[in-house]
């Protein structure tokens, strides 16, 4: 079994960045881990069907999370705490697929490019909340919006069912006040849609995304190392958890919430065909909002570090995350239910619900200022924590991977940082929030496609023994065959299940998305694919000897050992045990 260099390659080995640090405590991994929960928006795929199962529906996901979910964590975290890399640099283990890292790169700024959306919404609500009334609120309605008085556009604030006719099978659609306040910035026209209404700027969102991104640049100039980044993630996480349990127990007394419970313990078996999907949907945001998280936050782990006990807790934990944000919507909606009469020829038009249809909610509470203020702020914060948790894996994967960049560390956060910025404007338009959710089905498909790529690299190009191997030597226990056949053939009929539901809902999506967005879907999402091929002929090109002899040399690992120079000795150590044909040698020197 032969390991090679990439000295023997005539390149410069890969060189590890010696003031990456790691984190203070290996709970400051579980919780930056736990920050993927946070991805509240994927409820506005699944969280509806998911809850429409009933308890039920947590059988399945125990399933989805022992055979296909934990799993997959175990391999991440393992590729990353060996090598101590980021995303990038990890397809050491493979270099022809390094293009992986690049493709993951590009799709990580894809994402937070239309992401802080998600914190600029609930920055709109929260500055609104300091009003003496809610603008929202019924009472404030009237005094900018008074055609939700009448039959023209009713809403939850004129109930009625005249317009009702039992007998012609007619139904009556009442909107929520807060989303038309949101609406009103946009001149009363569906923000949601391009096609029927021009491009329309808001002035205020723009304000609120430019704050949005000062924030996070002040985070990253003041916490930018891992052990003050890791203590940052861990308070705002425990501090956010402790406002989303206040807020579910004091929506527990929502009007509806009791019939709510009732609904959820005592549910249809007819909605389980409905529900499935949807599990496979939410079990991807375990994995962060981009693809190689994971990865990249093992990466700062101790090398000895438990991955099989804390991916078990990462995983249970993001369960507990999701139903508490998930009760809270499911809540909502029942309460909006109750309001209406429980009327079966009425609905109300939801619009994401967490983020705008819950001040409605909010606004008929006792200290409606104060439950809007904990709210909103909370859901703010969910949002920073996710953006800034993404862009230190990329940055960490940049300074892993290119070392020239490691000379100029305030340039490179800045200034993506600032180009983040400017690519995030255009979701604050209607047409940019009409639209992202196509980019967001396009990250779904990459993301499904990445993982069943990782076990093709993984478990059989470097080789099960090889992967059952370092495993072992890294968690000091064994680690039994049969749990890598699982990952082996099992996961990959989950994986592309996923993955079909991701293609007809990224189909579905463009076929309503802005030119502008199928055009950031081209260059950081569909381009982004050819530098797998691209990357692997080009170190092919480098390498001597025949085609074939040329592929299988670049599939083998390089530099693929712990960086700790301690456990990388005890590595080599092992490695002569199991015949290994020469010793791993570090170069110090550039090599031409």
């Amino acid at each position: 079994m032969v390991y090679e260099t990439s000295y023997e390659f005539g390149r410069s080995p890969f060189r590890p960045d010696k003031e990456r640090g790691f984190w203070s405590s290996p709970t400051d991994f579980v919780y930056a881990c736990i920050s993927s929960s946070f991805k509240i928006e994927v409820f506005s795929l699944c969280w509806m069907f998911f809850f429409d199962m009933g308890v039920y529906g947590l059988l399945p996901f125990a399933l989805c999370l022992c055979i296909y979910i934990v799993p997959l964590m175990v391999i991440q975290t393992f590729m990353g705490q060996f090598s101590s890399s980021g995303f990038i640099s990890v397809f050491r283990i493979s270099p022809f697929f390094k293009g992986m890292g690049y493709i993951s790169l590009a799709l990580n700024y894809s994402v937070l490019s239309y992401y802080s959306i998600f914190a600029v919404i609930p920055m709109f609500f929260f500055f609104n909340s300091f009003w003496p009334t809610l603008p929202w609120s019924c009472e404030a309605v009237k005094t900018w919006d008074n055609k939700t008085f009448s039959l023209e556009k009713p809403s939850l604030c004129n109930i009625t069912h005249e317009q009702a006719d039992n007998d012609s099978l007619s139904y009556i659609t009442f909107s929520v006040p807060s989303y038309l306040y949101f609406e009103s910035y946009y001149g009363n026209n569906y923000p949601f849609e391009y096609r029927t209404s021009p491009l329309i700027i808001s002035w205020n969102m723009i304000i609120y995304c430019i704050i949005t991104w000062l924030v996070i640049s002040y985070i990253f100039y003041k916490f930018y190392e891992p052990e003050k980044f890791g203590k940052l993630v861990r308070y705002a996480i425990i501090g956010t958890l402790g406002v989303v349990c206040l807020c579910l127990l004091r929506f527990i007394f929502l009007p509806g919430a009791w019939n709510a419970l009732h609904k959820y313990f005592n549910p249809s078996f007819d909605n389980w065909r409905e529900g499935i999907p949807s599990i496979l949907i939410y079990a991807v945001s375990f994995f962060g909002a981009g693809w190689g998280n994971v990865t990249t936050l093992s990466s700062l782990n101790k090398f000895r570090t438990d991955i099989m006990r804390y991916s078990w807790i990462i995983c249970i934990a993001q369960l507990l995350v999701f139903l508490a944000f998930g009760f809270v919507s499911y809540l909502v909606q029942q309460h909006f239910v109750e309001v209406t009469d429980n009327n079966y020829y009425t609905f109300v038009e939801h619009h994401w619900v967490l983020y705008m249809s819950t001040g409605t909610a909010i606004a008929n509470m006792s200290f409606a200022n104060m439950w809007s203020i904990l709210f909103y702020g909370m859901l703010f914060v969910t949002a920073v924590i996710v953006m800034v948790v993404q862009l230190q894996t990329i940055f960490i994967s940049l300074f892993d991977e290119f070392e020239i960049l490691r000379q100029h560390r305030k340039e490179t956060i800045f200034g993506s940082i600032g180009v983040l910025t400017l690519m995030s404007l255009y979701f604050t338009s209607n047409h940019g929030l009409a639209s992202f959710s196509a980019l967001q089905a396009d990250a779904l498909f990459t993301q499904t496609t990445l993982d069943l790529l990782l076990l093709l690299v993984v478990l059989w190009i470097y080789g099960r023994e090889r992967f059952q191997r370092d495993i072992e030597f890294m968690l000091e226990k064994t680690f039994a065959t049969w749990k890598i056949n699982v990952l082996r053939y099992l996961i990959p009929i989950f994986l592309l299940f996923t993955l079909l539901v991701s293609i007809f809902y990224s189909i579905s999506e463009h076929l309503y998305g802005s030119p502008v967005t199928l055009i950031i879907a081209l260059f950081l999402i569909v381009l982004p694919w050819l530098l797998i091929p691209g990357y692997g002929i080009y170190i092919v090109s480098q390498t001597s000897g025949e085609f074939w002899t040329r592929l299988k040399r670049c599939c083998r690992p390089l530099d693929w050992y712990p960086t700790d120079p301690e456990e990388r000795r005890k590595y080599e150590e092992a490695m002569s045990d199991v015949d290994m044909t020469h010793q791993l040698s570090e170069v110090d020197g550039d090599v031409l």
